[in-house]
Parts: C-alpha cells; sequence; structure tokens
C-alpha cells in the first residue's frame, strides 16, 4: 500500500514497521540526511533467531509439572554475536497437563521465539489392564477425472469410495494414538503409503496411499484441487494430526480419500477452501478426526499385538 511524504515525515510507516517481527526500526531526524525524514534501522543490537538445544524432559505424565533443566538457549543476535538465555529469563507458554496431549511450547525473549513438543501420556496403574481396544477402516478412491473437469465427487459423505481395509479390532496401550494404528494397519495389510513428519507437532501427514486394488497411488490433489486424505474418530473430523489424536477404548477410526474436503461433515469450520497459506487444503494437514462409514454386517477381524506410543 503506498504512502504519502506526510505518512513519511509524521511517523505513521515508521509505526507499521514496527509492527513487525524486527522492531528497530527508527524516525530519522528532520536534518540529519538530505532525504530526511525517512524510516532508519536502530544501530542498537536486536535478536534475529532464538535456538533451542541441549538435553531436557520432552515426555511427562498427567498432573506433572513442566520442567526444562538441561535446556539451553541461545541468542543469535544482528551483530553476528550469540548469547545463552538463562531459562528464568523466558516466557514458555502452550503446556497443558490436564490430559494427553502433544503441546507446542513457545519460548519468548524479546521478540524472538522458538519452538518445542512435549508429550504428555497417562500413567499406567500397575495390576490394572493398561490396554484399550479400537476399530480402524480404510477407504480409499480411483484415479478419475478431476471433480472440477466434470468428474465425480467421492467422499465420505458423498460416497463412492472403495474399502481397502475393512473395520478391524485392534488391541493398544492406553497412550496410543491414530498414527499407532494406522501404521499397524497398513503394515498388517501391506499397504503402502507416502508421509512425513516435517511439521511442528511432529505429527504424521500422508501424503499418499498406494491402492491395493489397482497398484495406483491415491494422492493429495489426485482428483482434483480439493481431494486428498482425511480420517475420523466416532464419527467426527476433528483438529488434531495422527500423532496428536490419543484415543479411547471403543474408539473407531475412519481414514478415507475424499475427493472434495469441503463436502465433507465438521469441514466448515475449517475455512473457505483457500490454500494461499499453507499450499494444500486445510484438511490435508490431518488436521482432522474421522467418521464412520463401514456397515456393522462388516467382517471384523481381528489384531492381538500391543502398541506402545510413537
Amino acid at each position: 500500500i503506498a504512502k504519502t511524504e506526510e505518512e513519511f515525515a509524521d511517523g505513521t510507516v515508521t509505526d507499521l514497521l514496527n509492527q513487525g517481527v524486527l522492531k528497530n526500526w527508527l524516525q530519522r531526524a528532520e536534518d540529519a540526511e538530505e532525504d530526511s525524514p525517512y524510516p532508519i534501522h536502530s544501530s542498537k543490537p536486536f535478536i534475529i533467531e532464538l535456538e533451542l538445544s541441549g538435553e531436557y524432559k520432552d515426555t511427562y505424565y498427567i498432573g506433572e509439572a513442566l520442567n526444562l533443566e538441561g535446556i539451553v538457549i541461545t541468542a543469535h543476535w544482528s551483530t553476528g554475536d550469540t548469547t545463552t538465555v538463562p531459562l528464568s529469563d523466558v516466557e514458555v507458554t502452550g503446556y497443558d497437563n490436564s490430559k494427553r496431549a502433544v503441546c507446542l511450547l513457545t519460548l519468548k525473549y524479546g521478540i524472538a521465539n522458538a519452538e518445542t513438543v512435549v508429550t504428555v501420556l497417562q500413567k499406567e496403574t500397575p495390576g490394572d489392564k493398561n490396554e484399550i481396544t479400537v476399530y480402524f477402516t480404510l477407504l480409499g478412491d480411483e484415479d478419475h477425472e478431476d471433480t472440477g473437469q466434470g468428474g465425480p465427487t467421492h467422499g465420505l459423505s458423498m460416497g463412492g469410495l472403495q474399502t481397502w481395509i475393512p473395520q478391524t479390532r485392534y488391541t493398544v496401550d492406553i497412550n496410543a494414538t491414530a498414527e499407532d494404528v494406522f501404521r499397524e494397519a497398513l503394515g498388517d495389510a501391506g499397504i503402502e503409503f507416502k508421509g512425513d513428519s516435517n511439521n511442528s507437532y511432529n505429527t504424521l501427514y500422508i501424503s499418499g496411499i498406494k491402492s491395493p486394488k489397482t497398484g495406483d497411488w491415491i494422492e493429495e490433489f489426485t482428483n482434483g484441487s480439493k481431494s486428498g486424505w482425511m480420517f475420523t474418530v466416532n464419527g467426527k473430523h476433528g483438529n488434531l494430526g495422527l500423532a496428536q489424536q490419543f484415543l479411547d477404548d471403543g474408539d473407531r477410526i475412519v481414514f478415507h480419500y475424499t475427493d472434495d474436503w469441503t463436502k465433507e461433515s465438521d469441514t466448515q469450520k475449517w475455512g473457505d477452501g483457500d490454500t494461499s497459506n499453507t499450499g494444500t487444503p486445510v484438511m490435508a494437514r490431518h488436521t482432522c478426526s474421522m467418521a464412520e462409514q463401514a456397515p456393522d454386517s462388516v467382517p471384523l477381524t481381528t489384531a492381538t499385538e500391543t502398541l506402545s506410543q510413537a
């Protein structure tokens, strides 16, 4: 947005610049330079990056206090210098010890932030049954003409999907996640998938699964700009990734393809389908959980191997 000479001279532009991450802009004095008055960078050093290292506790139990003893916090300055920042000088937010969770901690020092992930688990009780039973279904699709170009629109809500893994029972650890069950189920079925955990929460993002029927890779965007993989837990698409979604006894997971995520249930709160910020549909981040499609008449197979927390 263009600014006027008056806005440069009266400090309006300087104030706007200081709303950014680096708040190191000053208003040049009227007679300091030939082209005064304009915003200039302060010569005062500022932090350009906060780096975390060291060995510190990253797994906790419900009710346990956060303890980051051993973490090393290094500030990188605009001068090229580095300093070690005491933990007591840092603001830490994002920890929740009230439930099983993958917590994204934000450490803030001055204008700089750094993030790290810790996990909160349920403590096993000696003598108790520290296992739960859950169910998993995988529903896939075929590679067809893009939905936006006259092709069909398949999905959990719209129908037309293929059963790649029928509803299957798994006995898992009380701290198992949807990612644990997903890996076990596809491993048992010999179905290949593509994915990575290169994101803030280290949660597995599934970009594609190889069809056991045709051998084709059915991936994000295979059937259009809004197509990709999603999941529900007990019939609902949620806002957690696979590794964040802890499970309870009796939970039913349905991992499914969709040709248009905006037509699936519970997705209205995810926005209008704009992909400009992430480059992928919101649902493709797996900030979701899944709806059950397999009918009660689908035969159950049983998996008895116990999974531990990933």
